[in-house]
């Protein structure tokens, strides 16, 4: 989260030359590639423990698409390879689904898509399918269906096979030339099972790959809370004063910058127990809670403020955590918080955080 953090302040700080910024690009590459390996050794551990299970909520086609773009299009920039996204027309604004699941599973595709690709391109287009599955009214619901398609070395026919195998590679040996695990495709299927989707694969050597991805989801009927836009910018709330729970010293500076661009004042807590303190004698539009902490952990913090008879014990209350398995979510909201952001975090996932709980607590006020 520290490198990550300040690397998306070195690229806000602006005025940087090209060479700068080139290295401020890579380092947010590697730090995003040291951060995928230790995702999927951990992915892995869960899936085959059998702690994961499917979700469903609310969410923005957009926020897919700006994902795989965001991710993927500079580092294709890297390898001087070309990187194009298309959505077919019928594609709807709105679904209901496993949204982190499909951009894992998304993520790892496009990231093998480019590791192999040395010209020529990487595609991605999406149409919305029927998924041959019915909701409970007889209605058919639908599916997302993504292409991945590269120009790159392709995949003999007789490794296809053990594609999606653990700790299967094209080629094993100790001077190949792509790095990896060996773990990604496998963790694919495991979640592709989960969200009881399809994943298939054209390959020929010497021209490329296409990989087809099938996503049951459902539409999402109505603009709920997590799908509105918020007219009201984080700028709008620029009197707004935000209490950071947070012990350790890089991440209270990171988020104390990432809020100070914003126009937002803020104090910080090292515990809960200094939170609660704070909390007493000041007002805060916003608290963001790490969970793990000395003295009184978040958790703790959360249901003491929840259970007091105070004028703060309705304050919106975020988690800002490095957990982020299977059930942290669940366990944040269980104890009284509002939200839930996963370190690292980017500064858009931290400002669309912020425009919807300052947002709530102007029409609060208002009222």
């Amino acid at each position: 989260n520290g490198i990550l953090g300040c690397t998306h302040l070195l690229k806000d700080c602006g005025n940087h030359n090209d060479d700068e910024k080139h290295t401020v690009e890579y380092l947010a590459s590697s730090a995003k590639q040291m951060l995928g390996h230790v995702n999927r050794i951990l992915n892995f551990s869960q899936l085959y423990e059998g702690k994961l299970v499917k979700q469903s909520y609310d969410f923005k086609f957009h926020d897919l698409e700006k994902y795989l773009k965001d991710n993927y299009e500079q580092l294709c920039l890297q390898k001087a390879i070309g990187f194009e996204f298309s959505a077919a027309d019928g594609i709807r604004e709105f679904y209901r689904g496993d949204k982190e699941k499909i951009l894992l599973v998304l993520g790892d595709v496009v990231e093998n898509a480019i590791k192999f690709t040395s010209k020529g391109m990487v595609k991605i287009s999406v149409t919305e399918k029927n998924s041959g599955n019915a909701d409970e009214d007889s209605k058919q619901l639908p599916c997302l269906e993504f292409q991945i398609s590269d120009t790159g070395c392709g995949i003999e026919k007789n490794y296809l096979k053990d594609l999606y195998e653990m700790f299967s590679q094209q080629d094993g040996s100790f001077n190949r030339k792509q790095e990896g695990l060996g773990l990604g495709l496998a963790i694919c299927r495991k979640y592709i099972e989960i969200l009881e989707g399809a994943i298939e694969c054209e390959s020929s050597v010497g021209k490329g790959s296409t990989f087809t991805i099938r996503f049951p989801v459902e539409p999402c009927l109505q603009e709920t809370e997590v799908c509105q836009e918020h007219s009201s910018s984080v700028q709008s709330s620029a009197n707004s004063q935000i209490l950071i729970v947070e012990d350790n010293p890089t991440n209270q500076i990171i988020l104390q910058k990432m809020l100070k661009k914003e126009g937002l004042k803020s104090e910080l807590a090292e515990n809960g127990a200094v939170a609660l303190e704070l909390l007493s004698n000041n007002h805060f539009d916003l608290v963001l809670m790490d969970c793990h902490m000395p003295i009184m952990d978040g958790f703790e913090a959360t249901q003491r403020i929840r259970g007091s008879a105070t004028p703060f014990q309705h304050v919106p209350i975020v988690a800002v955590t490095a957990n982020s398995m299977a059930g942290d979510r669940e366990r944040c909201l269980q104890a009284g918080m509002n939200d839930y952001i996963a370190k690292p975090y980017s500064r858009d996932t931290l400002r669309q955080k912020l425009a919807l709980w300052l947002a709530d607590t102007q029409r609060v006020k208002a009222s």
